[in-house]
């Protein structure tokens, strides 16, 4: 299988032969009891259990590779985004599902179902903020902490300016941070 969007399409496949294998045995299994079902049962809870075998954690350092990664595994090259400095600034959770959806959850607890086209828009970390310590911001913004306690953390901005890390703050209060991004 190429991409294990292919495996979950083989299983879902495998899941309608069986269930039309089923109506065609039905019939027959209340003529005569040489017929059975159970088999057909038996490889159908097989596929329900490969649903969900497949997990995978993809950590590393800032700018590592995570997101391009994951885009190979998907077969989709720009569907996380990916640059050469840190791009995906939000904790990215991929799972299967019958239909696509993406929710964003923000740090304020609000949720909010977007198109995948609109992923990079909630989860790519702006350029002009690249070289502020955004996780560390984040986690205080979230924290309640005020930005002038913030401001006087120079480590978090100081490959940047100061200007920068106001202009940030202004722009993304609690509930516009992204906590996680959940796609489907």
């Amino acid at each position: 299988m190429e991409t294990w969007i292919q495996y979950f399409e083989a299983i879902q496949r495998l899941e309608g032969i069986i269930e039309e294998t089923e109506a065609y045995v039905k019939p027959l299994v209340e003529l005569d009891d040489y017929f059975s079902i159970s088999n057909l049962e038996s490889i159908r809870d097989r596929c329900q259990s490969f649903r969900s075998l497949f997990r995978m954690v993809v950590i590393g350092k800032f700018s590592s590779g995570k997101s391009s990664f994951i885009n190979a595994l998907m077969g989709h090259p720009s569907f996380l985004p990916s640059d050469l400095r840190q791009s995906t600034g939000v904790v990215t959770r991929i799972k299967y599902g019958d239909s696509e959806r993406v929710l964003v959850k923000f740090a304020d607890d609000s949720v909010k179902s977007i198109s995948t086209k609109e992923i990079a828009a909630y989860v790519k970390i702006p350029t002009e903020y690249q070289d502020l310590s955004l996780y560390d911001i984040n986690d205080l913004i979230c924290s309640g902490v005020k930005d002038e306690e913030i401001i006087s953390l120079k480590e978090l901005w100081e490959k940047s300016d100061k200007k920068t890390l106001l202009s940030y703050l202004k722009k993304y209060p609690k509930s516009k941070i992204v906590k996680e991004c959940l796609i489907e």
